[in-house]
């Protein structure tokens, strides 16, 4: 970042680079805290093997995010015009995968959901 105006983005990016640590960090939490849950013996009979359903794709989202999308942040923060065909690039690959997962497994997740804890 060389320029003035590339400056005033300097900010943004740290901004898009921290939050997207933040996120990472957190589905690796979350991941840690709820998939365990699902070797607990004592775990309802009707959550058994229902930890793809219930958790969909969380795992391939942190993996994306931890191992693809974050590295590819840090590696061309200095670089924007790579950064910005890099981002491009993950869009127009992923969202449409990830939003597909997430809609078939969210009807399910409702509805497991209703019958055992409504």
């Amino acid at each position: 970042m060389r320029d003035k105006s590339s400056q005033h983005i300097k900010p943004i990016l740290e901004e898009l680079i921290k939050t997207e640590e933040t996120y990472v960090e957190n589905l690796r939490i979350g991941l840690e805290n709820y998939g365990n849950i699902f070797a607990r013996k004592d775990l309802p009979i009707g959550l058994r093997g229902k930890k793809y359903v219930l958790l969909g794709n969380i795992a391939q989202i942190y993996e994306f995010h931890a191992e693809e999308f974050l590295p590819m942040l840090h590696t061309y923060k200095r670089d924007l015009k790579r950064l910005f065909d890099e981002f491009q690039h993950y869009i127009d690959v992923s969202v449409a995968m990830v939003r597909e997962i997430y809609t078939i497994h969210m009807n399910v997740c409702k509805e497991i959901l209703n019958t055992h804890i409504f």
